[in-house]
């Protein structure tokens, strides 16, 4: 007879043990940084946990890739259950999580499906992740993958178990398939003719000709005392140098001035690396 209690109490000691590797992941320089959240459950099975495993399995596939600086999960779950929250997520609670946590981007996901067969022994899982720009809100990418595990012929199947495995199948592929992006601030420095300005991002910033990027001006809401951002314009890439680029003004809601300010969202170039086997 298999004891299932503790066969839980393993499950729970992998699950308190992914924050120390995302503590690992927070030592590497020059990554961006993610925070992924607890996913919510849209299939029919209940069973223990499965918004925060979920949320495990991802952040632990997503830093195995080695192309973020994963939050570790012990502090995510902190400032979520500080702040009553629970998935799934609106976009404007995973700006707050993210900008609480001094991430840049956050990971949202839901379980599609989880099927489980009649003699428990297999489960096919469906995982959707949303990439979210934690200033914006917007989703950036979203990416969803299946998993599946079964339990061998001489083994009693405990369902979880099956759960775990394939959540962990379908973590990885939703990671090897979600870009990485990085923000890069930059700002007007010249006003030009015909509708062109010079703005401090080049090349060796990743921006590319024919890119549309928007323009923000900064300011202070006395009221809220809290530094504002308002978006005046949208700029396309007509000429790159190392350092700086020539930009046409494609439309403006001001005019625009020296020193407004870019927040160019740009993918970091380069394939996934493998997970380690």
């Amino acid at each position: 007879m298999v004891n299932r209690s503790a066969v839980w109490c393993c499950l729970i000691a992998v699950a308190a043990a992914l924050p120390c590797h995302g503590q690992e992941a927070a030592t590497r320089s020059g990554l961006p940084e993610l925070v992924v959240l607890d996913c919510g459950n849209y299939s029919s099975y209940r069973g223990h946990l499965l918004s925060w495993r979920a949320g495990d399995a991802l952040a632990l596939a997503i830093d195995a890739r080695g192309r973020w600086e994963v939050t570790p999960r012990r502090q995510v779950r902190r400032e979520i259950e500080a702040r009553k929250l629970s998935p799934p997520f609106a976009a404007a609670h995973a700006q707050l999580l993210g900008d609480v946590l001094g991430a840049k981007f956050a990971a949202r996901g839901t379980v599609q499906s989880c099927d489980v067969s009649h003699d428990g022994a297999q489960v096919k899982l469906s995982l959707t992740v949303d990439l979210i720009d934690v200033q914006s809100g917007e989703v950036l990418a979203s990416e969803t993958a299946d998993g599946t595990a079964r339990a061998s012929g001489r083994e009693t199947p405990i369902i979880d178990i099956q759960v775990s495995q394939a959540l962990a199948r379908a973590a990885e592929s939703v990671a090897g398939g979600l870009p990485a992006f990085r923000r890069v601030k930059g700002m007007v420095y010249a006003l030009l003719r015909k509708r062109q300005a010079l703005i401090n991002l080049g090349r060796e910033h990743g921006i590319k000709k024919g890119i549309e990027l928007v323009v923000y001006r900064e300011g202070y809401d006395e009221d809220a005392r809290t530094p504002t951002l308002t978006p005046v314009g949208r700029i396309k890439i007509v000429e790159v140098t190392a350092t700086d680029s020539t930009v046409r003004i494609v439309k403006a809601s001001k005019p625009l001035q020296r020193q407004d300010v870019i927040h160019a969202i740009l993918p970091v170039a380069g394939p996934a690396t493998e997970p380690p086997r």
